[in-house]
Order: structure tokens, then C-alpha cells, then sequence
């Protein structure tokens, strides 16, 4: 499991335990399972989509923002971030 932790610049939005993090880069989009590589990278504004263990997906729209893994743990820096029931909610 990923232990991914998603802050806003006045608080922690979000802290959970996840199986897999979608996100888009400026390079495009990318998938992170726990025991993919580490690393660093700019996120662009748009959708988040995290899996829970259960299989059940959460989508999120960020900011821009900045993406850091590092063993199995992430942690996501963005300026707003806002939960949603589906696509066209969010965007």
C-alpha cells in the first residue's frame, strides 16, 4: 500500500492509505504502485485518481502542484484540491 498524504497550503486535505495514484505531469499522465521507483515531478491542474484497497476509486481535482515518492510513502503539495463523484463534477 501507498501511504499518500495530499497537502494544501493551510492544512492536510487528505491522509490514506491507497494501492494506486493516477495523476498528469507536464510530460503526461503516470500510475504509481508501492514499489515503483522514486521520484519527483510538477503536476499539472486537472484530475487525481487514487485506489483504494477495496478497488473503489476517488477522483480529486488539484492545482498545480508537486508530487514526491519515496519508498512507500507520497506526498502531494498543491494549492486547492476538491473530491468529486464523477468526471464532469470535477471538471
Amino acid at each position: 500500500m501507498i501511504d499518500l498524504k495530499i497537502l494544501l497550503p493551510d492544512k492536510t486535505f487528505l491522509k490514506m492509505e491507497v494501492k494506486k495514484v493516477t495523476a498528469e505531469a507536464e510530460n503526461g499522465w503516470f500510475c504509481l504502485l508501492p514499489k515503483h521507483v522514486d521520484f519527483t515531478t510538477s503536476l499539472t491542474p486537472g484530475i487525481l485518481m487514487l485506489t483504494t484497497s477495496e478497488g473503489k476509486d476517488i477522483l480529486l481535482a488539484i492545482d498545480e502542484g508537486i508530487l514526491v515518492k519515496y519508498g512507500e510513502k507520497v506526498i502531494i503539495s498543491t494549492r486547492n484540491a476538491i473530491e468529486g463523484e464523477d468526471l464532469g463534477e470535477l471538471k
